[in-house]
């Protein structure tokens, strides 16, 4: 009988520091969810004319889009431990010192970014909402880069890698629901919080989960000539490396086409609240969601053992293509019929995002392959702005298209407001927040689909071209153990 046990006898971190790791990095989703889940719903109550506020995330994405690409050359380039007098404040290591001088300012300046005086001008508000905004998405960048770029340093061991991931996705499970609903609950009729207060209370929760990352987490697969070499890599060969990795395009491109078209989230509970009459039934179709797409990535490693992601994942897209045409068709009047060809959408759509979390690392080690340079940072960096960006499109087109369907401008602080004030919106607006909701994610799914397609690395051979990354067979070896020629 085969024995599938793991063998840990040559891991190199320990049980304290993949768990304090795991629990940071999630700290990190954790802010960055409450930076851009609500506040679409947050800009919809704060006074400002909807096509304003829409064209403003859209400017600051374009101006942060070029920051992304540079602050991974950044975090590549300069080395904060090799300032004396630096290093006695942030410690030694690679991306640990970015971690421990930037960490403060992300919570800091999400919290600012909800904190729009509610009396002052118009301008006024968008000065601050531009502000904020664009110093929340900097700060974001600067500590989600070296978050996901510190996993290489961690360990050189796939097996130890994969345990890694898995851990996360079981603490994300905690942090993304703990963030998500008790938000909800919140800010709910019932509860009657601000926004603006619900914003304080889990940035301050989010800070102490961050801290674990910078407290016990170690980094153990540093090698001084690697180090040196990256420090001399100018920010025009790290940009080569970044488009000469075709296979991270192809993965980062799906990802964030979708996401542009992913109207639905920005204006989630806004169609709770007025298509299906109370904003807790987006809980009905985000809760199977991140329980079923949460354990997926834990168990995605035996799901895919003897078969290729990329192909997985391609079929589960096809089928979410399928159920969300067919929830869109069935209509929000049909309120039973829609939560149940939603529910059906929720399985090959989260098992897609599943799928994806465990590509990353194959694109990163191509990368290297392909160029014989390192560039992780800049490389995450990429993979950060396809996080960030797709959501600011998304939110901007959603408001645009609310704007054309002459969506009302609402001044309130929480949805008990909303509901004592009594505001309604017209019918057009109304059909315009279900194409929004249901229809436009349906466009950007399908362009996805094309992204995917065009991945052409395979995970054997993207096994064979880390143990050459590693050192553990020459090139002319892996090129010769090679399914093709890339």
């Amino acid at each position: 009988m085969k024995n599938n046990k793991i063998d840990k006898s040559n891991w190199k971190t320990t049980r304290k520091e993949r768990i304090g790791y795991s629990i940071g990095f999630n700290g990190c989703v954790g802010e960055s969810l409450t930076l851009q889940a609500y506040l679409s719903t947050y800009l919809l109550m704060s006074g400002i004319d909807v096509g304003i506020t829409a064209t403003v995330m859209l400017v600051m994405k374009l101006i942060d889009a070029l920051d992304d690409i540079l602050f991974g050359w950044i975090v590549d380039k300069y080395h904060p431990e090799k300032n004396p007098k630096l290093a006695k404040l942030v410690g030694t290591g690679r991306y640990l010192p970015w971690l421990r001088l930037c960490l403060p300012v992300f919570p800091i300046a999400v919290t600012l970014l909800y904190r729009i005086p509610t009396d002052a001008s118009q301008n006024v508000k968008v000065f601050w909402f531009a502000f904020f905004y664009l110093l929340s998405d900097l700060a974001y960048t600067l500590i989600d880069v070296p978050m996901n770029s510190i996993l290489t340093t961690m360990t050189d061991v796939s097996s130890e890698k994969d345990s890694i991931i898995r851990l996360r996705n079981i603490f994300m499970l905690i942090i993304v629901g703990f963030v998500y609903f008790g938000f909800l609950v919140l800010i709910s009729q019932k509860v009657g919080m601000s926004i603006s207060n619900c914003v304080l209370l889990f940035s301050v929760c989010m800070t102490i989960c961050m801290l674990p990352v910078i407290l016990f987490t170690k980094e153990h697969s540093i090698m001084v000539s690697d180090h040196e070499e990256e420090s001399s890599l100018s920010l025009k060969e790290a940009f080569q490396c970044l488009i000469s990795n075709r296979n991270l395009l192809a993965h980062y491109g799906g990802s964030c086409i979708a996401g542009c078209f992913a109207t639905g989230t920005a204006c989630s509970i806004f169609a709770s609240y007025y298509l299906f009459g109370s904003e807790f039934y987006s809980l009905l179709l985000s809760v199977p969601s991140l329980i079923l797409g949460t354990a997926l990535g834990i168990v995605i490693p035996g799901l895919v053992v003897n078969r290729d992601k990329n192909r997985l994942r391609v079929l589960s897209v096809v089928l979410s293509i399928i159920t969300g045409v067919i929830a869109f068709l069935v209509g929000y009047k049909n309120v039973l019929l829609y939560m149940a060809a939603s529910l059906l959408n929720v399985i090959p759509a989260s098992l897609a995002t599943a799928v994806s979390s465990y590509i990353v690392p194959n694109c990163i080690e191509y990368g290297k392959f392909k160029s014989g340079k390192d560039a992780t940072g800049i490389q995450f960096a990429f993979g950060t702005f396809t996080a960030k960006f797709p959501s600011a499109i998304a939110s901007s087109l959603g408001l645009y298209l609310l704007k054309l369907y002459g969506w009302q401008t609402i001044t309130a602080e929480s949805f008990a407001e909303v509901a004592a004030l009594g505001i309604v919106q017209s019918e057009t607006a109304i059909r315009g927040l279900w194409v929004v909701t249901a229809g436009i994610p349906i466009i950007g799914t399908v362009l996805s689909l094309l992204c995917y397609l065009a991945y052409n690395l395979t995970d054997k051979d993207a096994e064979i071209m880390a143990r050459c990354n590693a050192g553990e067979i020459s090139r002319q070896e892996a090129e010769k153990l090679l399914s093709k020629v890339y």
